[in-house]
Order: structure tokens, then C-alpha cells, then sequence
């Protein structure tokens, strides 16, 4: 299996909500051509959770979207279609500023998904922040998987993010209390004052998942 991250950032012309909009009505068809991927989420961010991470600068990301392949050669096969990736690269412009796309290594999921979606994301990896350490200081947690950047790409329509993240946590919530109950608990400051010191950037991004194919 291969996984590609896309993040976003939205036109400074467009709302949060008009561009969720457009993202999900207007560019998920044209997706939807490329035949061979698997699994295709688009992860409309809702709120940065900045408190929680007050020590670090944030990544600027207003959506994440995760794309699965067999391998690398379907992956290939997909946005080797000149006609439509030319028409998907052209309407990114509408209502994205700027772009960057990565293939990440993906760890196993641990504990099951749930209703509430974080994705934590950082500048760097961490020793002491693994799916372990991380469930003994968030202990409402319902399910929990590492994402770890191998490869950049660009893409020549729209400018790069001017940071990108090169680790990701995506963390499962029951419910949104559970998230506070954790986040501001004292196990967490020590933790996050403790483990982060050689990360330069913090994001405590909770979203919305919009699941648009899913074959697996």
C-alpha cells in the first residue's frame, strides 16, 4: 500500500466554508476519474487547537486530503492520464493557494476510529513521541496512527507550503470533551513542555473526514 498526503491552504479570497465547499462538491468529481486509488479522504480542517501546543508556531493548513494505491506503479498509472490531471491540477487553482504533496510511510493503526478527528502534525520526528508514549499521556483516546513523510513532490500550478509537517499523529475522540479532558491536563503540559524541544512547529488540527471512495 502506498499513501499520499495533499496539504492545503485556501484562497485568502475564500472562506473556510466556501472553500470545504468547493473542495468537496465541485473538485471531488474530478478525483474521482483517476480509476485506480483505493481510498480518498478529505480532511476539512475545523479549528486549530493552538493552546495546546502555545510553545511552537503553527502549521498553516486549512485541509488535508489522504489518497491510497495498491503501489507505486497504480499510483503512476492514475496521474499518467495527461487530459485529467491537467483539468485536477487547473481547478486546484480555484480555490487553493498554495500546495504541498508527500508520500508517507504509514504505521499500523492502534485501537479503532472514532467520531472526533486530530491530526497532530510536527516539524520533525520525535524519539519520544511514538503511538505509545502518546497514549500514556492522552488517556481517553480511541485509536491512534503515525504518518511519516518519505518524499516530496511538487506541483507546478500552485506554490509550496512555506513549512511542511514530516511526522503525523491522526488521533481518535469519542467526543470533543474527550479532547479538552485531555489536551489540558497537566500529563499532557509536561509531556509537550518535555518531549518537543528540538521541534520547531506544532499543529493540534481538528477536522472533519469526508470519506469519498473507500474500496478497502
Amino acid at each position: 500500500m502506498i499513501k499520499r498526503m495533499g496539504l492545503f491552504q485556501r484562497r485568502q479570497d475564500l472562506t473556510q466554508t466556501q472553500f470545504s465547499a468547493y473542495w468537496a462538491k465541485k473538485h471531488s468529481p474530478l478525483v474521482m476519474r483517476m480509476p485506480k486509488f483505493l481510498h480518498y479522504t478529505q480532511n476539512h480542517c475545523i479549528d486549530f487547537l493552538p493552546n495546546f501546543t502555545a510553545g511552537h508556531p503553527a502549521f498553516e493548513i486549512d485541509g488535508i486530503a489522504e489518497m491510497y494505491w495498491h503501489d507505486e506503479q497504480e499510483m503512476q498509472q492514475d496521474f499518467n492520464s495527461q487530459q485529467s490531471i491537467e483539468l485536477l491540477r487547473q481547478d486546484e487553482t480555484e480555490f487553493m493557494s498554495s500546495i504541498s504533496v508527500c508520500i508517507v510511510e504509514e504505521a499500523a493503526m492502534q485501537g479503532i476510529q472514532s467520531n472526533v478527528k486530530i491530526i497532530l502534525s510536527l516539524s520533525s520526528a520525535n524519539s519520544l513521541v511514538t503511538e505509545q508514549s502518546l497514549k500514556q499521556v492522552l488517556p481517553n483516546l480511541r485509536g491512534i496512527q503515525r504518518s511519516d513523510v518519505q518524499q516530496m513532490m511538487d506541483r507546478p500550478q500552485l506554490p509550496a507550503l512555506p513549512y511542511v509537517p514530516q511526522q503525523f499523529f491522526s488521533l481518535w475522540y469519542d467526543q470533543y470533551a474527550h479532547v479538552l479532558a485531555d489536551f489540558e491536563s497537566g500529563a499532557w503540559q509536561t509531556f509537550y513542555t518535555q518531549s518537543f524541544q528540538h521541534i520547531q512547529r506544532i499543529s493540534v488540527l481538528m477536522v472533519h473526514p469526508l470519506k469519498v471512495r473507500v474500496n478497502y
